[in-house]
């Protein structure tokens, strides 16, 4: 089968959703808002993705779907959210948790099935957490026990994504073993699994955000199901938990970025129609830096997201660390970029009538992303163990990373499952684009070369300074128990993570892109090495940066790196 590019399939959604600001759109804002206002799913929506075929993304193309490369998907996704937050996690974030777990760890016969299930259009669902145990699903105390050649499972689930309409579910249960990291197995129910008299329905869960996402509970009370039920081999659950979750919560996160992009075009187009004392609002100094602010964080956090997603294809080892990381940060860049736009927008952040509408449920929903699937905090104990063997490997000594890692557009090698690691290899090509970047441009004379140049040297020596302060370190300090030290040892760590990545899209890139890249190159790593804040960059960085926001908010344009086309006729 022959799969349109990611482009064209883009395009394809764009036209089918049409422009979400026209109050005619049946797929548009207007309808969207009154949907959420009921706490009911976007219906119209959807339709609309049914029609589309939107499952065939989530299924690998090996098995009839369309799903190749992460970032591809990623790309799909944000064009859903660049409309409903909401739509895109009752559609697809329950189907892609459970997908993962079974293309990574199913025989041919349950990846079969549950790839034939998502392509007849149908909704899968993922039951890891419990409500006393939150996002530490280790602590399940779901059991699901042998009586004879029968699994018995006892126990509930709660806050699950689909679980009143899903044809299949996967489980997290403990299943005993004699090592606690052979302790747990996922389980994959069918829709017959979930009813009967030993299966009861929990009410469902009322969401601040997310309000048509709909989100219950079940519970087991020695429910017999087949032992076919067990994913893949028994015992293996956390391990290939904490390999899917990999792709995930790399995923997941990416995708709202385009949150921020309708927020901010939202923003812009109210500017452009208000006048304030006695100028047009969108040329006021102050409002015109915050705004290519935000611009600035939103191709950072698309850039982070977008190399991270593809790392996953060129170094599978890392994607422990990777995961990590982008859950740490992106939620941070994104929530900070909406407060930033929500101060400008004054009351009409909140309004829920009007044009400015759309903001305040964009606002709710995203919140959503900074706790749903794994926490700050918990990232931050994913990172700290790995540091030590970092420091050591590879921070300040990494080769230079492949091209296909930053380049935009060119093509990856397959993902591959089984190359995916629970923890580590001590290795990081993110973090070393720092270095490999610098000494890229140790000839570069051109203008923008230098002054990229100048705050990348300050990042790099500040590279080198967490390097020595890691070495410092004692065992404890990267324990649970860390200290307050440990965890700014963290946040700089992740920074520095971000300006490598800034700089080699920035490199591998400027060629193929107007001077806006640049700009944004410039602006954003002196942000990053804290050279500049919000209206200190030059007049002329600034200038191209804002005339660039300006146009793509015009034209209709994507305002990540991409910059495709959107809202089609």
């Amino acid at each position: 089968m022959v799969i349109a590019s990611a482009l064209d399939r883009i395009a394809a959604l764009e036209r089918k959703f049409g422009d979400p600001f026209d109050s005619a759109n049946p797929l548009g804002f207007r309808e969207i808002l009154a949907s959420d206002e009921r706490g009911e799913r976007f219906v119209p929506g959807e339709r609309a993705l049914d029609e589309f075929a939107m499952n065939a993304e989530l299924v690998p193309h090996a098995l009839g779907g369309r799903f190749t490369h992460l970032d591809d998907l990623v790309a799909v996704g944000r064009a859903v959210s660049r409309r409903d937050p909401g739509l895109n996690a009752g559609y697809l974030t329950s189907s892609l948790l459970a997908g993962v777990c079974v293309w990574l760890a199913g025989d041919d016969d349950q990846r079969r099935q549950v790839a034939e299930t998502l392509l007849a259009g149908h909704r899968l669902a993922c039951a890891y957490h419990e409500l006393d145990h939150g996002n530490d699903f280790t602590a399940a105390e779901f059991t699901a026990r042998f009586v004879g050649d029968r699994l018995v499972l006892d126990g509930r689930k709660e806050v699950i994504a689909n679980v009143d309409r899903a044809e299949a579910l996967v489980l997290f249960a403990a299943t005993g073993g004699t090592q606690p990291a052979q302790a747990h197995s996922q389980l994959l129910l069918r829709r017959r699994d979930l009813t009967g008299a030993r299966v009861t329905a929990l009410p469902r869960f009322g969401t601040v955000g997310l309000r048509g996402v709909h989100l219950g509970g079940i519970a087991f009370d020695t429910a017999p199901v087949g032992s076919d039920r067990v994913l893949g081999r028994l015992g293996r659950g956390t391990e290939n938990t904490m390999k899917a979750f990999q792709l995930t919560r790399i995923a997941l996160p990416a995708m709202m970025t385009s949150v921020v992009d309708t927020a901010l075009r939202c923003t812009v187009r109210h500017l452009r129609g208000r006048t304030l004392y006695g100028n047009a609002a969108i040329d006021l100094p102050h409002l015109k830096s915050t705004l290519v602010d935000v611009f600035v964080t939103l191709l950072a956090a698309d850039a982070f997201a977008t190399t991270a997603a593809r790392s996953l294809h060129v170094y599978p080892g890392e994607g422990a660390l990777h995961a990590a990381v982008v859950k740490y940060q992106l939620p941070t860049l994104l929530l900070e970029a909406m407060n930033k736009l929500a101060m400008i927008l004054g009351a009409h952040s909140y309004l829920r009538e009007g044009p400015t509408a759309i903001f305040q449920k964009l606002m709710r929903d995203i919140r959503a992303i900074g706790v749903v699937h794994i926490g700050r905090a918990a990232c931050r104990m994913t990172l700290l163990p790995q540091f030590p063997l970092l420091a050591r490997r590879s921070w300040g000594t990494e080769d230079a990373a492949e091209e296909s890692l930053f380049t935009l557009g060119t093509d990856l090698p397959p993902l591959e499952f089984t190359r995916l690691r629970v923890t580590g290899n001590g290795h990081d090509h993110l973090f070393g684009g720092l270095e490999v970047g610098l000494a890229a441009l140790s000839g570069d004379t051109t203008p923008d070369g230098r002054l990229v140049r100048a705050s990348a040297e300050s990042l790099a020596e500040e590279s080198r300074e967490l390097r020595s302060a890691v070495a410092e370190l004692s065992t404890s300090d990267f324990a649970v128990d860390a200290p307050p030290s440990a965890a700014r040892i963290v946040d700089r760590y992740v920074r520095l993570a971000l300006a490598g990545v800034c700089l080699e899209t920035w490199r591998h890139n400027r060629e193929s892109t107007g001077g806006w890249l640049s700009a944004w190159a410039v602006a954003v790593l002196a942000r990053l090495a804290g050279d500049r804040s919000p209206g200190q960059l030059s007049g002329k960085v600034e200038d191209r940066l804002f005339t660039e926001l300006l146009d793509r908010c015009v034209g209709n344009f994507d305002l990540g790196l991409s910059g495709y086309p959107v809202f089609e006729a």
